[in-house]
């Protein structure tokens, strides 16, 4: 699955599931699997946590 990140190389958990059309739970699972992964880093504990790149080109775009 590709990922797509703004420019500055962060996303929402809310974008996450509005451009990929899946559930809360199944975002938090995405998410959550590609932060112990660290191909992400998690900054926040809440619903408004942002979700960054450690690199840019660590995940494909379409």
């Amino acid at each position: 699955m590709p990922f797509i990140f703004k420019s500055k190389g962060e996303i929402t958990s809310s974008e996450y599931a509005q451009k990929y059309k899946v559930t809360d739970r199944t975002t938090r699972t995405d998410l959550n699997e590609l932060v112990e992964k660290e191909l992400i880093t998690k900054k926040g504990e809440t619903k408004s946590s942002i979700y960054f790149l450690f690199h840019k080109e660590a995940l494909p775009l379409p």
